[in-house]
Parts: structure tokens; sequence; C-alpha cells
């Protein structure tokens, strides 16, 4: 007699075995991963110490990475990356354009092209216009034939994606950039990786690598990274106070940060000072004051002054003006005056010119009571409005261009709304 499977025991067991084989996976990727990145930082102060002890310029890295890459990859692999990267850059693309890109001829890429469709790598797509003969078919980079890890190391935080080949985002996870040591920086990263894979299931298996950003200087007597300041968002008053505490930490021989004072509602207010002590003490120089953000709705000023201040810094010892001004001088910078204001704008509902003044409370709905029934985004549309009653007295009218907006009556003409 034959023993019998059952169809549900057999399907947990293959579950199970799934189950075994994707936790190797993942410990592997992580030991992998682990390895990489010490490797990477190992190359990277033995380029330092080269530069350092030979005298060898930024040009070493460039020379070093085609030495490498000619070691690393055949005529055909070249080829391959090449033929890639245009479908990338490019698609959807025929294969006689590429051919005309890279100089080869129609038939050895069609080779190429055809390895690809077989690996599932590339799909063809609808047909492009004719020029006259039969209409070409277009190429283009199969998104989800393979993902990639990328992880960017920035200012206050630490950014993970795991993205397709087209660079669509799958899922993203980011966690506070310790201000320590490249052991627990590269902690950090690690468990941003992880974090990743845990979101990431259904695609780890077609994970084809991970590659990690880091933007910033490279101080060539210690191999030392100073980070840089992001400026492509406004920062919040906490931000504010991260990124002055970064880069204070980052030259705290140029720099120092002083607390000023504290607002009416407790928040702090923060000074740094810029100068070179080598040249002489602050007292005896010229002085330099900035400021911004007194009015807590014109946030940009704040921005503006953290350009400055990292620019400045950055730039110390690279250009002869900055360096100069840094050492005959004192730059003193509040680049928060108004926290309450700037507080609020970020945390509360506001309209183009609430919070410029100091932060006071306010009767809104003159009910004897403060800064207690805030504006309410009543059909949860994101925006705050204001409701209007038809009345012949108003001051305002509807606008011409935009009935949804009211504009003020002139004196000589009748009003519609109040």
């Amino acid at each position: 007699m034959k023993n019998v499977v059952s169809t549900k025991e057999f399907e947990n067991f293959v579950k199970d075995i799934k189950a075994r084989i994707h936790e190797a996976q993942y410990e592997a990727l992580k030991v992998v991963n682990k390895e990489l990145i010490q490797l990477y930082w190992d190359i990277g102060k033995m380029i330092v110490e080269k530069q350092e002890a030979l005298g060898w310029g930024k040009a070493i890295v460039e020379n070093l990475a085609l030495d490498l890459q000619k070691e690393a990859f055949s005529e055909k692999e070249k080829r391959n990356i090449e033929i890639l990267g245009i479908l990338r850059r490019q698609g959807p693309i025929s294969r006689s354009d590429i051919s005309q890109e890279m100089g080869i001829n129609v038939v050895s890429i069609s080779n190429y092209i055809d390895d690809f469709i077989k690996c599932n790598l590339v799909y063809e797509k609808e047909l492009d216009v004719s020029e006259g003969g039969r209409r070409p078919v277009l190429l283009d980079l199969n998104p989800r034939a393979g993902y990639a890890i990328g992880v960017g190391l920035n200012l206050m935080n630490m950014v993970g994606l795991l993205v397709d080949l087209k660079g669509n985002i799958i899922t993203k996870t980011q966690i506070a950039r310790p201000q320590a040591s490249v052991k627990e920086v590269s902690e950090c990263l690690l468990e941003i990786v992880r974090e990743i894979l845990r979101r990431s299931k259904g695609y780890v298996e077609n994970i084809k690598g991970i590659g990690v950003g880091i933007a910033g200087l490279i101080n060539k007597k210690d191999g030392s990274i100073h980070w840089p300041q992001k400026m492509d968002h406004y920062y919040t008053y906490a931000q504010v106070n991260e990124a002055l505490v970064a880069l204070n930490k980052a030259y705290p021989k140029l720099t120092k940060l002083q607390l000023v004072g504290h607002s009416d509602e407790g928040r702090e207010i923060w000074s740094i000072t810029v100068n070179n002590p080598v040249t002489g003490p602050e007292q005896d120089k010229p002085a330099v004051y900035v400021d911004g953000n007194i009015h807590g709705n014109e946030v940009q000023a704040t921005e503006v002054c953290l350009y400055f201040l990292n620019y400045v810094l950055t730039q110390y010892g690279k250009l002869d003006r900055v360096t100069q001004t840094v050492d005959r001088s004192v730059i003193y910078c509040v680049p928060t005056v108004n926290v309450d204001g700037r507080y609020h704008w970020f945390a509360d509902v506001n309209n183009a010119s609430s919070g410029r003044g100091l932060w006071i409370p306010k009767d809104d709905d003159r009910d004897g009571l403060v800064d207690e029934d805030p504006a309410e985004d009543l059909d949860v549309d994101g925006f705050i409005t204001q409701m209007r009653i038809r009345d012949t007295l108003g001051d305002y009218k509807s606008d011409p261009k935009d009935s949804r907006l009211m504009v003020r009556v002139e004196k000589v003409e009748k009003g519609e709304f109040r």
C-alpha cells in the first residue's frame, strides 16, 4: 500500500523550507553587507593615506576606478553595462538608436538585446514612428527584473530605499543619524538595511545589490568626513538646533555654540560664533552679525543663515576670500530670532500673515479664553478657508478670474459678500 501525502502537509513543508531559505539569505546578506562596508571604508582610508604621504591629487580616485574597471570587466561585460545604461537613461529606445549611440552595428546590438530579453531584463514595448519602412520596436528596461537597496547618510538622518531598475521607490525608511563614532554610524546603516529587508519580503530574492552614499568633505589628515548641510527642505525649529550642533561638532576649532536666551514659551535661542583663534581673539577683530526669522513666518531667512554658515565653514582653507575673511574677522549668527513663531509656523495651521510678530496668547473666538480654539479643516481638503456671506453692503466681490476667490471692491463699486 502506498503512503498518501496530504496536500496541506506538503504545502506547509514547502513553506517551512522557504522560510528557512529566506532566513539564511537574510543572515548571509547582513554578514556580506557588514564586510563590504568595512572594505569600502578601508579602501577609502588607504586612498587618503596615499594622498597625504605621496601628494596624490583628487584624480587618483578616478584613475583607480578606471584601472579597477579594466581588470574587473571583459569587453562584452563593458558593452552590456553601456547598453543597459542607455536603456536606463533613454528608454524606451529602438535597437537602431542604440546602435547609433554606441557606434556598433545593429546586428551586434540585437544579439545583446536578445540575451537581455531571455533574462527578462529588457522587454519590447510599442512600435516607434517610422520614417520609412517597417516601424521599429521600442525597448525598455523591465523595472521588476531586479531591485536595489540604497542608503544615504545625510546631515541629520539616514535614509534607506528599495527601488526597482527604473528608480521607482518600493519602500522607504529613515532614522536619525547618530552624532558618534564610525562604528555607531555603521550599525545604524546596517539597521536601515535590515529594516528595508524586513519590509521587502516579496522582493528579497531579486535584490541585486546595495549602494551607500555619503555626502561630505574628506579630511585628508584623519580620513574623517565632514557632513555638509542639506538645503532641500525647510528645517523645523528642532532641526535648526540639530544643524547648529552638527556644524559645531564638525568644526570645533572654528565655531562656538552659545545659548543666548529663551523665548516667552521657553524655547532656546542659539547663537553660533565663527572665528579662527589662531589669528587672534574675537574681541580684537571686526565683527559681522547675521540673523534671520525675526518675523515668524519668514522661515526662509533661517535657511539662508544655515547656508551661509555651511558655505563659510566648508570653504575655509579652500577659497582664499573665505579663509581671509574668517582669519581677520569674527562672525556672530543667530539663525532663528523668533523661535516661537518658527515652531508654530510648522506645527499649527497658518495663513500668509500669521506668526509674523511675537507669539502672544490670542482670544480668536472672543469667548474669554485664549488659544483653545484653533482653525479647523472642516471638509478635510487640506485647506483652511473662510465662509462668505452674501451682503450688498459687503466689501468683497467674486474674483472675475476665479469665482472661488473674492477680491475687495473699489469705493464706487457695490459689494456682494462680507
